[in-house]
Formats: C-alpha cells, sequence, structure tokens
C-alpha cells in the first residue's frame, strides 16, 4: 500500500489518490465542465498527481448531482483519458447521469474500461481488477 496523496481542488473537483493506489475525482454538485475546467482538470493529473502515458491509474469518479459537460470537453476527454487511466468506474444514482455517461461511451469509445455503478463498494471493488 502507498501514502495517499494530498487532495488537490480544481475548479469543479476535488482529486485524490488513495491508499490502494485509486484516483478519486469528486465533482461539485452542478459542476459546468468546458474545455479550459477539463484542461485545469489534466492539468492537476499531470503536474501534480505526476500521471501520463508512463504512469496511468485507475480512476473513481463520484458526482455530487448533475454534471453538464460540453462537448469539448468530452471530446478532450475522450482523446486523452487512455493516457492516464487504467480503468474508470463513476458512482451516480442520477438517472441523467446514466444517460449522459452511457451517451459519452457509445460516441466517444474512451479507449479505457468504464462502467457505471449505483455503489461505492462495487466500483471499487471493480477497479481492484485491474490493479497490476
Amino acid at each position: 500500500m502507498q501514502q495517499a496523496s494530498k487532495h488537490y481542488q480544481t475548479e469543479t473537483s476535488e482529486v485524490w489518490i488513495d491508499e490502494e493506489g485509486i484516483m478519486h475525482v469528486v465533482f461539485d454538485k452542478g459542476a459546468d465542465l468546458n474545455l479550459a475546467r477539463m484542461e485545469e482538470a489534466f492539468k492537476v493529473y499531470r503536474e501534480e498527481l505526476g500521471l501520463g502515458p508512463g504512469k496511468k491509474k485507475i480512476t473513481q469518479v463520484l458526482s455530487g448531482g448533475p454534471v453538464t459537460v460540453s462537448k469539448e470537453a468530452r471530446d478532450l476527454a475522450g482523446k486523452n483519458g487512455k493516457n492516464y487511466f487504467i480503468a474508470a468506474a463513476m458512482v451516480t444514482s442520477s438517472r441523467l447521469m446514466r444517460l449522459i455517461v452511457n451517451s459519452f461511451n457509445a460516441i466517444q469509445k474512451p479507449g479505457v474500461p468504464f462502467k457505471l455503478f449505483e455503489k461505492e463498494e462495487e466500483a471499487i471493488a471493480w477497479l481492484r481488477t485491474f490493479k497490476t
């Protein structure tokens, strides 16, 4: 096990890596992710957490409520996600978020396994299957 990292705050989320090496991204309720905010998130992943093509993490994404994501931000996430993530799990009970994520997966083809869960414990258990 490793030591948990410092928590980093972006304009729309809080990000950290836990003791198991799982990166957590918790979006603020009602967050509006435009291109600039998505670029900021990837900058934190790269510069603060040291992630990139040679160092990827399994990732859990939690939503505090419905989040809107612009087309440009979705495109950036779809293009760059495979360079930062091994697999990603999103935990949400929001039907709207499930529709958005399922549409993203169908259209964008994220390049890494990406699955929705209603319970955090299930998401973590699934992510653990990707640990190397």
